[in-house]
């Protein structure tokens, strides 16, 4: 965390009270990590917000976009706290998007890091945008792959990931959730999200954790919104949830994994994209998640019911996305083979 907030305070072009705004959201910890990080930073303009509850992913960036919306800052950062930034990362995000009116959000080259945030050598691709498959998976491109200059032209792709990406301010702004009653259905799973505050669900709280940058990226396409894939910016990454460590993740991962994969085919699926991948992804794949929850990972019927719970939910966000446009193109990203628009 410390190394992450000291790549972001490095960068290039920008400065805190200038034109740079940092803030760390603390989902409650435990511990004095915390306490420590304010004393180091706080006197450099880094701003810690201290939640009294988890809130999930998604609810912590909204507290974070509510005040972005509040202000005038063109844009938005999203970073894990397992993420280091070359010092050039932002400029050239920034940069770049801003030549592309039609770019919602821009994602950066992002290597493999180790523990301490630096990167894995021979270097290792973690990713490099994210594409959609037939069978309803979205996966990073390039992910596990040796460096090789393979990524290193700029693209539109599906969409980047929640590790770090930047977002415009009209997107943001466009793409947020308002529902017109209240949501009794999330708050009987989260209790703990029911707070006073306002938070644009520019991600939808819903998915809590996991899968929400490909909820985000999926509803940004169907309003007609392009993500743009920048290899001039460079980011370290710690990864640690990948699918071919699924049995070794912690029970409650997997629980959102498959919940949030059924939540993001019913909120954003369109007849277009279910016809291009109705063998493959809705009956073949989803039917394989089924029976492997059932058979063998039975800690995640949980996760299932809760789909039942959000349905009604779940319907109504995406009747206020398909009302706002709905982009009759998608179906062309969800290929076997990762599909990009190169920029010429």
């Amino acid at each position: 965390l410390f190394a992450s907030v000291e790549s972001v305070l490095a960068q290039d072009s920008f400065k805190i009270g200038e034109n740079l705004a940092l803030e760390v959201t603390d989902n409650a910890s435990k511990g004095d990590l915390i306490d420590r990080l304010e004393g180091q930073f706080g006197k450099r303009g880094v701003i810690v917000r201290r939640n009294s509850a988890n809130l999930g992913f998604c609810a912590a960036h909204n507290q974070g976009f509510a005040k972005f919306l509040q202000g005038s800052a063109d844009f938005f950062l999203v970073i894990n706290p397992d993420v280091f930034l070359e010092k050039e990362c932002l400029s050239n995000l920034a940069g770049e998007i801003s030549l592309h009116p039609r770019a919602g959000s821009a994602t950066p080259k992002i290597y493999r890091a180790d523990a301490q945030l630096k990167p894995l050598m021979p270097r290792m691709i973690d990713a490099c945008g994210m594409y959609m498959t037939p069978s309803l998976r979205h996966l990073d491109r390039g992910s596990g792959e040796m460096e090789q200059g393979q990524y290193n032209e700029r693209a539109f792709v599906f969409g980047g990931s929640g590790a770090c990406l930047l977002l415009r301010r009209e997107f943001v702004e466009q793409v947020k959730l308002e529902f017109e009653r209240a949501d009794g259905a999330l708050y009987s799973i989260y209790p703990q999200l029911k707070t006073a505050e306002q938070r644009p669900q520019i991600f939808d709280e819903a998915f809590f954790a996991y899968r929400e940058d490909a909820d985000l990226a999926w509803r940004g396409q169907l309003l007609g919104w392009k993500c743009l894939y920048v290899p001039g910016a460079v980011a370290y990454h710690q990864r640690v949830v990948l699918p071919e460590r699924r049995e070794s993740l912690l029970a409650e991962i997997n629980r959102l994994s498959v919940r949030n994969r059924f939540l993001l085919q019913i909120g954003n699926l369109d007849l277009g994209v279910a016809l291009r991948c109705l063998i493959s992804g809705l009956i073949f794949r989803n039917l394989v998640v089924l029976l492997g929850v059932f058979l063998k990972e039975r800690s995640s019927i949980r996760g299932l019911r809760d789909v039942l719970v959000l349905w009604g939910r779940t319907i109504s966000r995406r009747q206020i996305t398909f009302k706002q446009g709905n982009n009759s193109r998608l179906a062309r990203w969800f290929k076997a083979r990762p599909y990009i628009e190169v920029l010429q």
